[in-house]
């Protein structure tokens, strides 16, 4: 194995370990225990919005006064006006701050402030993770039992797994849109390569999990994506169970200058 893959497999060994530790400190410092402290929210949502004349340039120019808006891989802030099926505005948005400082701010600020003749409604934003993971493992769970139906459990193949290392920033709290986000980026980007079966983030260790349906595809995968950079940092890429096997020629000497970004 190359010496720059072995240093920076040591150095998401090191940022792994760095991030529990952080986790742990955090948790203790926590009275109560409670879920709703352990993250301190960036983000806010708006409603009552007026439908005929608002945009996100609107939003973006009086929401920004409080703080700057995160931006997205390709410069774009964080602003998403919700349209219904027809692409008609429905009256609420989504605003996503770079600190967490500037959420208690816009709120004292502008909720209750009248926007294009409507009392507009800000308060911080709740994303339904468990509600989500609950439908995902349900959608599932159906489609396990429509292949058991005709398999034997311990007949099920498993698929064959890629890790993605260093694809999340261990010292940045996402919230579920951003990974909503990331997981398209990884989605689009595999979907060149094979058919995907699952996609999972662990914003822990800070790796990618991507079930593929064959093998072939999988390690082709491997060989795309290995050393390519994503929002910055530089990308491990491997099969899982095969973390201490050597690339491949092909893949260490793939030019580095192909594609700086994971999945452009």
């Amino acid at each position: 194995m190359e010496k720059d893959e072995l240093d920076l497999k040591e150095e998401l060994k090191e940022l792994k370990e760095l991030k529990r530790q952080e986790l742990k400190k955090r948790r203790n410092r926590e009275d109560g225990g409670s879920k709703e402290g352990k993250i301190k929210p960036n983000a806010i949502y708006l409603s009552n919005l007026e439908k005929q004349n608002t945009t996100e340039d609107q939003l973006i120019d009086e929401f920004s006064k409080f703080g700057a808006i995160k931006r997205d891989q390709a410069g774009v802030p964080k602003c998403k006006l919700y349209k219904d099926d027809e692409g008609k505005v429905k009256g609420d948005a989504l605003i996503v701050y770079a600190r967490h400082e500037s959420v208690p701010i816009a709120i004292e600020m502008m909720n209750g402030y009248k926007l294009n003749g409507f009392e507009i409604k800000v308060e911080v934003a709740q994303f339904q993770d468990k509600k989500r993971k609950l439908e995902d493992s349900n959608d599932e769970e159906r489609s396990y039992k429509s292949v058991k139906s005709h398999n034997n459990e311990e007949n099920v193949p498993k698929p064959p797994v890629v890790v993605i290392g260093n694809i999340l920033d261990l010292y940045e709290d996402y919230h579920e849109q951003e990974l909503d986000d990331i997981k398209r980026d990884i989605l689009d980007g595999c979907l060149e390569i094979g058919f995907v079966k699952k996609i999972d983030l662990n914003s822990v260790t800070g790796e990618a999990e991507v079930s593929f349906e064959n093998e072939s595809h999988a390690r082709n995968c491997c060989k795309e994506m290995n050393g390519r950079f994503f929002d910055g940092r530089r990308l491990l890429v491997y099969m899982k169970g095969e973390e201490d096997e050597s690339p491949s020629d092909d893949e260490s000497q793939r030019d580095s200058s192909e594609g700086d970004d994971l999945l452009e």
